[in-house]
């Protein structure tokens, strides 16, 4: 059916919107005019409805074909024949709307009388130098290693095995692990002294630590490092851990004395079984759940003994220390009577570090801007990292590298407080 068939056959029927569309995008693709004219302008003059019900006159194909002006509907209308924006239909045409030009008015431009101004020259300011600080010593008396011989892992791990027997009687695992960033040194053993007595000996192995407040991690000055056992220079890594281990059962018979001594509202005394160990009290208790982790802290520090062998100790009893917030243990070994409040030391004759030096700090200035201190800062290293220190392997000073922290001046006077404090 051709398209003026389909034009006419409109007449008197009731056809869909779509319907009418399908005939109009037919039209503009064949340049009717004339349908685009008539059934855009019937779909943009209601635009709400779906159906129509249309009267058409019949017009043969050369009158719808007739030449005539109508404009560009290919720009003048959508694909549902709407007109676009900036677009109308006037005298059976489509026309585009043209804004009126608005001259603008030029402003009159007035011309002020120009004033002459009295110029003065600037005098060049003199150069203010930054005031020299002066370079100043403080001195302190430390212990330095003696000469010694530089162990392998296998050989250190033997001797700190060896040390620990000696000086705590206990028997400890110790593992070292190599990876891409660095190593670390693992050291387990089963009750005898708390971890933390152990560990900090054992962290002169450890090489450096990291600062959480620069992510990065900062290297110890050498005397400050290491320890020498036999004659023999240990190993040393980039981390150093150390772990005191009691068995679940030893700590479950620990936290029932303390429950027993604490007597705290709302907190129930344990009856020596697993359960009551680990069962939630009704209500958190100083931040704490369970008796699993109140004991923790209520005992931290305080958990030192004389053996591993958790059979042998008798008489264990939970006691209140001095300040009435922490607990820790009495009990009878071998027929002796111990408390967990220190460890058992014991004489050993593997360390032999007594040679006395000068540790000589130097304050002096830097730059322009800036200040150094070089020397052994391991004791006070943290101290100068709050005062915003920068830490440094090149400082330069008289003709060598040295390692150090860098200041700005303006911390100067607060630098060197630390400094006559340490001295």
């Amino acid at each position: 059916m051709t398209l003026i068939e389909k034009f006419n056959n409109l007449n008197a029927n009731t056809v869909k919107r779509k319907h009418i569309e399908s005939i109009l995008l037919q039209a503009k693709e064949e340049n009717e005019v004339n349908i685009v004219y008539r059934l855009s302008r019937l779909l943009n003059q209601y635009p709400e409805s779906d159906y129509f019900t249309l009267t058409v006159d019949q017009y043969d194909g050369g009158a719808l074909n007739a030449p005539r002006h109508v404009g560009n509907y290919k720009l003048a209308l959508d694909q549902c024949g709407r007109l676009k924006k900036g677009w109308k239909f006037e005298n059976g045409n489509v026309v585009k709307v043209e804004k009126p030009k608005v001259k603008k008015p030029k402003p009159t431009k007035i011309k002020s009388p120009v004033v002459k101004k009295a110029s003065v020259k600037k005098q060049p300011k003199a150069k203010v130098e930054p005031k020299k600080i002066q370079e100043q010593t403080f001195e302190k008396d430390i212990i330095k290693p003696e000469e010694w011989i530089k162990a392998d892992v296998r050989k250190s791990t033997s001797l700190i095995k060896k040390y620990l027997k000696e000086k705590y009687n206990i028997k400890a695992s110790v593992r070292s692990d190599f990876y891409s960033g660095g190593s670390s040194l693992h050291v387990g053993y089963v009750m005898g002294p708390e971890s933390n007595m152990v560990e900090s000996e054992l962290k002169r192995l450890q090489y450096g630590r990291f600062d959480g407040m620069t992510d990065m991690y900062n290297y110890h000055d050498e005397a400050f490092n290491g320890i020498v056992l036999d004659g023999y220079r240990l190993y040393e890594y980039k981390y150093v851990f150390v772990d005191q281990n009691l068995s679940e059962s030893f700590k479950i018979r620990l936290a029932t004395e303390v429950s027993k001594v604490a007597n705290y509202a709302d907190v129930p005394v344990m009856d020596g079984t697993k359960e009551s160990y680990y069962k939630y009290f009704g209500t958190s208790f100083m931040h704490y759940s369970s008796w699993s982790e109140l004991f923790y802290y209520l005992t931290k520090g305080n958990k030192n003994f004389v053996t591993q062998d958790e059979e042998a100790i008798q008489n264990l009893k939970a006691v209140r220390d001095e300040e009435g917030n922490k607990f820790y243990f009495t009990y009878t070994f071998e027929g002796k009577e111990y408390n967990t409040k220190k460890p058992k030391i014991y004489p050993t004759k593997m360390v032999k570090e007594k040679k006395i030096v000068k540790n000589k700090i130097v304050f002096f200035d830097h730059g322009k801007n800036t200040v150094a201190v070089i020397g052994y800062l391991g004791e006070i290293e943290r101290e100068l990292e709050e005062l915003g220190g920068n830490h440094s392997h090149k400082i330069k000073h008289d003709g060598k590298e040295h390692s150090g922290y860098i200041f700005n001046k303006s911390k100067s006077n607060q630098v060197i407080d630390v400094l006559i404090d340490y001295a």
